[in-house]
């Protein structure tokens, strides 16, 4: 987590939570949802910044800041969904994240992507197809019924 902390001062974290900010704040521009879609997480490096907003990375961090950061952590799978039905060109990078996202048993990820896998059906299947056939066998069985576009992983009660 000593990784997360540093990286969450300056680098991707704070990256992440301004495009995400510029996002809900003006989702009709295309830019915005570039932004946001440029930054789903790569590296489990960047997985743990996103895991780690809303804890208290330092001791000047209020309850209100940790609390706004939280809800950037819990709405960060339904912004991404806006986005990518906004910017498809990213959904290659979206489906691959699915794999990672749907590690944190409290992800809405796959619910999300309910939306995206119905309004976007033709960039979604192509996207899916990028996949190798193991990651793709393991999508449709664990992640997304692509035939109906329900989600077969739910988060866990609570969220």
């Amino acid at each position: 987590m000593s990784a997360a902390r540093d990286l969450a001062g300056e680098g991707y974290g704070a990256r992440l939570v301004s495009a995400y900010r510029w996002f809900q704040l003006q989702p009709e521009i295309k830019g915005h949802a570039d932004s946001l879609l440029g930054l789903i997480p790569k590296t489990d490096a960047e997985q743990e910044v996103v895991m780690a907003l809303g804890d208290s990375l330092c001791d000047q961090e209020s309850p209100a800041d940790m609390l706004a950061l939280s809800r950037v952590r819990e709405g960060l799978s339904r912004e991404l969904a806006l986005a990518v039905m906004r910017a498809p060109s990213f959904l290659p990078n979206y489906v691959r994240y699915s794999f990672i996202a749907v590690q944190d048993p409290h992800s809405d990820y796959a619910v999300q992507m309910v939306a995206v896998c119905q309004k976007q059906r033709p960039a979604f299947l192509h996207a899916l197809a990028q996949l190798s056939g193991e990651d793709r066998r393991l999508f449709t069985n664990r992640i997304l019924n692509v035939s109906s576009c329900a989600a077969i992983v739910r988060p866990e009660a609570g969220k």
